[in-house]
């Protein structure tokens, strides 16, 4: 049995030793040498969304909670604040979500915010 796991470990390490001789040579895995512009930065970035910015993510909220929402969001990228457009709704998942548009008034971007409407508890 110690034989195999012996066997088994010094496979790997010879794996990995190779692989990384390969990769010195030919430069197959990204380096630091690849991430040095902002544009390979922005090119290499994984897509990840944050809280409300996609359906899987949606928000939620009570109604109440939605007026705040309307009024307090800013650009990402000037942070100015946006302006309310037009609601909209989508089918996520076997629940409707609310969709808040926004557009911003300095720089023209756009963002929506994706809410799954939460009923308030009632009191006992």
């Amino acid at each position: 049995m110690l034989v195999v796991v012996l066997g088994t470990i010094a496979i790997i390490l010879v794996t990995v030793t190779i692989g990384l001789l390969i990769n010195r040579n030919i430069g197959f895995l990204p380096g630091p040498e690849d991430f040095k512009t902002d544009k390979d930065r922005e090119r290499k970035k994984l897509v990840s969304h944050g809280a409300g910015e996609a359906p899987a993510t949606a928000l939620r909220v009570r109604d109440v909670q939605i007026a705040k929402l309307r009024t307090s969001q800013r650009c990402a990228s000037c942070r100015a604040e946006m302006r309310n457009e037009a609601d909209d709704s989508v089918r996520y998942n076997e629940t409707d979500l609310l969709v808040l548009q926004f557009t911003c008034g300095s720089c023209a971007s756009k963002r929506a915010l994706y809410i799954d409407r939460v009923d308030a508890v009632p009191a006992s």
